[in-house]
Protein backbone atom coordinates (compact mmCIF):
# COMPACT_ATOMS: atom_id res chain seq x y z
CA UNK A 1 0.00 0.00 0.00
CA UNK A 2 1.43 3.32 -1.07
CA UNK A 3 1.08 6.36 1.39
CA UNK A 4 -1.47 9.01 0.42
CA UNK A 5 -0.03 11.99 -1.52
CA UNK A 6 1.03 15.46 0.00
CA UNK A 7 -1.21 18.09 -1.09
CA UNK A 8 1.47 20.46 -2.97
CA UNK A 9 1.57 23.57 -4.20
CA UNK A 10 3.39 24.62 -7.48
CA UNK A 11 6.19 22.94 -8.81
CA UNK A 12 9.24 26.29 -8.24
CA UNK A 13 13.38 26.39 -8.57
CA UNK A 14 14.32 24.09 -5.64
CA UNK A 15 15.42 25.61 -2.49
CA UNK A 16 17.18 24.33 0.67
CA UNK A 17 15.86 25.09 4.15
CA UNK A 18 19.31 26.88 4.92
CA UNK A 19 18.70 28.82 1.63
CA UNK A 20 15.26 29.90 2.90
CA UNK A 21 16.50 30.45 6.38
CA UNK A 22 18.95 33.17 4.96
CA UNK A 23 16.37 34.77 2.36
CA UNK A 24 13.95 34.95 5.42
CA UNK A 25 16.96 36.56 8.18
CA UNK A 26 18.50 38.50 5.01
CA UNK A 27 14.47 39.84 4.41
CA UNK A 28 14.10 40.08 8.25
CA UNK A 29 17.78 42.66 8.50
CA UNK A 30 16.44 44.64 5.19
CA UNK A 31 14.03 45.75 7.34
CA UNK A 32 15.42 46.20 10.43
CA UNK A 33 13.47 44.02 11.98
CA UNK A 34 14.99 43.64 15.33
CA UNK A 35 12.36 42.52 18.04
CA UNK A 36 11.49 38.85 18.36
CA UNK A 37 7.93 40.17 17.80
CA UNK A 38 7.52 41.53 13.97
CA UNK A 39 4.24 43.53 13.54
CA UNK A 40 3.11 41.62 10.31
CA UNK A 41 -0.35 43.70 9.29
CA UNK A 42 2.25 46.92 10.16
CA UNK A 43 4.99 45.57 8.23
CA UNK A 44 2.31 44.81 5.04
CA UNK A 45 1.60 48.67 5.35
CA UNK A 46 5.17 49.33 5.14
CA UNK A 47 5.88 47.27 2.27
CA UNK A 48 2.79 48.30 -0.01
CA UNK A 49 4.23 52.30 0.48
CA UNK A 50 7.91 51.23 -0.61
CA UNK A 51 5.87 49.59 -3.51
CA UNK A 52 7.70 46.03 -2.76
CA UNK A 53 3.68 44.38 -2.86
CA UNK A 54 0.35 45.64 -3.26
CA UNK A 55 -2.28 43.72 -0.55
CA UNK A 56 -5.95 44.23 -0.30
CA UNK A 57 -8.19 42.64 2.66
CA UNK A 58 -11.16 41.43 1.16
CA UNK A 59 -14.37 40.27 2.75
CA UNK A 60 -13.95 36.17 3.52
CA UNK A 61 -16.38 34.46 1.53
CA UNK A 62 -14.65 36.42 -1.35
CA UNK A 63 -11.78 33.59 -0.93
CA UNK A 64 -13.34 30.53 -0.01
CA UNK A 65 -11.60 28.13 1.94
CA UNK A 66 -8.23 30.20 1.61
CA UNK A 67 -7.62 32.07 4.28
CA UNK A 68 -4.99 34.60 1.60
CA UNK A 69 -3.57 33.99 -1.55
CA UNK A 70 -0.39 35.42 -3.33
CA UNK A 71 0.33 36.60 -7.13
CA UNK A 72 4.39 36.88 -6.93
CA UNK A 73 4.09 37.51 -10.50
CA UNK A 74 2.22 40.60 -10.27
CA UNK A 75 3.64 41.72 -6.41
CA UNK A 76 -0.15 41.11 -5.46
CA UNK A 77 -2.00 39.60 -2.24
CA UNK A 78 -5.15 39.30 -1.35
CA UNK A 79 -6.16 38.64 2.50
CA UNK A 80 -9.67 37.12 4.10
CA UNK A 81 -10.52 40.34 6.52
CA UNK A 82 -11.20 38.15 9.50
CA UNK A 83 -7.64 36.62 8.97
CA UNK A 84 -6.28 39.99 8.71
CA UNK A 85 -8.41 41.48 12.19
CA UNK A 86 -6.87 38.19 13.95
CA UNK A 87 -3.40 39.02 12.70
CA UNK A 88 -3.44 42.52 13.66
CA UNK A 89 -4.24 41.55 16.87
CA UNK A 90 -1.61 39.18 17.10
CA UNK A 91 -3.25 35.60 16.63
CA UNK A 92 -0.52 33.48 16.17
CA UNK A 93 -2.03 31.21 13.50
CA UNK A 94 -2.79 33.96 11.54
CA UNK A 95 0.31 36.10 11.62
CA UNK A 96 2.08 32.82 10.16
CA UNK A 97 -0.30 33.03 7.16
CA UNK A 98 0.57 36.17 6.05
CA UNK A 99 4.18 35.65 6.89
CA UNK A 100 3.94 32.36 4.64
CA UNK A 101 2.09 35.17 1.72
CA UNK A 102 5.40 37.27 2.28
CA UNK A 103 7.50 34.19 1.84
CA UNK A 104 5.97 33.69 -1.91
CA UNK A 105 6.31 37.39 -2.50
CA UNK A 106 9.94 36.78 -1.21
CA UNK A 107 10.98 33.47 -2.61
CA UNK A 108 8.84 33.29 -5.96
CA UNK A 109 9.09 36.80 -7.15
CA UNK A 110 8.12 36.84 -10.71
CA UNK A 111 7.25 33.63 -11.23
CA UNK A 112 3.30 32.89 -12.22
CA UNK A 113 0.50 32.49 -9.32
CA UNK A 114 -0.01 29.32 -6.98
CA UNK A 115 -2.79 27.60 -6.65
CA UNK A 116 -2.66 25.07 -3.65
CA UNK A 117 -4.62 21.58 -3.78
CA UNK A 118 -2.56 20.07 -6.73
CA UNK A 119 -1.33 17.10 -6.86
CA UNK A 120 2.11 16.18 -7.69
CA UNK A 121 5.39 14.28 -7.63
CA UNK A 122 7.82 16.75 -7.31
CA UNK A 123 9.81 17.05 -4.76
CA UNK A 124 9.14 18.98 -1.28
CA UNK A 125 12.30 21.31 -1.65
CA UNK A 126 10.47 21.93 -4.94
CA UNK A 127 6.76 22.66 -3.42
CA UNK A 128 6.17 26.80 -3.66
CA UNK A 129 3.60 26.25 -0.46
CA UNK A 130 6.40 23.84 1.43
CA UNK A 131 9.41 26.87 0.72
CA UNK A 132 6.60 29.55 2.16
CA UNK A 133 6.18 27.45 4.74
CA UNK A 134 9.66 27.28 5.83
CA UNK A 135 10.51 30.82 5.34
CA UNK A 136 7.08 31.84 7.77
CA UNK A 137 8.94 29.95 10.24
CA UNK A 138 12.20 31.47 9.55
CA UNK A 139 10.87 34.85 9.49
CA UNK A 140 8.79 35.29 12.49
CA UNK A 141 10.87 32.74 14.69
CA UNK A 142 14.74 34.82 13.99
CA UNK A 143 17.09 31.38 15.17
CA UNK A 144 19.71 34.38 16.37
CA UNK A 145 17.24 35.41 18.96
CA UNK A 146 16.39 31.56 20.43
CA UNK A 147 18.60 30.11 23.55
CA UNK A 148 19.24 26.96 24.95
CA UNK A 149 16.45 26.33 28.00
CA UNK A 150 14.01 27.71 26.82
CA UNK A 151 10.43 25.64 26.04
CA UNK A 152 7.51 25.88 23.23
CA UNK A 153 5.25 27.97 25.68
CA UNK A 154 8.50 30.79 25.60
CA UNK A 155 9.44 31.18 22.31
CA UNK A 156 5.46 31.36 21.28
CA UNK A 157 4.98 33.88 23.90
CA UNK A 158 7.90 35.64 22.66
CA UNK A 159 7.48 35.30 18.79
CA UNK A 160 3.36 35.40 19.19
CA UNK A 161 3.37 32.06 17.20
CA UNK A 162 1.39 28.86 17.46
CA UNK A 163 2.58 26.02 19.99
CA UNK A 164 2.63 24.22 16.70
CA UNK A 165 4.97 27.18 14.96
CA UNK A 166 7.01 27.20 18.20
CA UNK A 167 7.83 23.47 18.83
CA UNK A 168 8.60 22.77 15.17
CA UNK A 169 10.94 25.81 15.83
CA UNK A 170 12.46 24.67 18.98
CA UNK A 171 13.44 21.15 17.35
CA UNK A 172 14.91 22.75 14.44
CA UNK A 173 16.87 24.57 16.68
CA UNK A 174 18.05 21.66 18.97
CA UNK A 175 19.24 20.04 16.01
CA UNK A 176 21.57 22.47 14.91
CA UNK A 177 19.01 23.36 11.62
Amino acid sequence: MHPPKRKLGQKVQPSSGAKIRSAALGFRDALKQTKPFIKVTALLEVLQEMDFLEFQVVEDHVLGDEEAVSYPDRGFMRIKQSVYDKAHSGDGHCRFTVAHELGHMVMHRGQASYARGTTGDHKIYEDSEWQADTFANEFLVDQRLLQQGMDTLDVSELFGVSHGAADSRLRKFRQGK
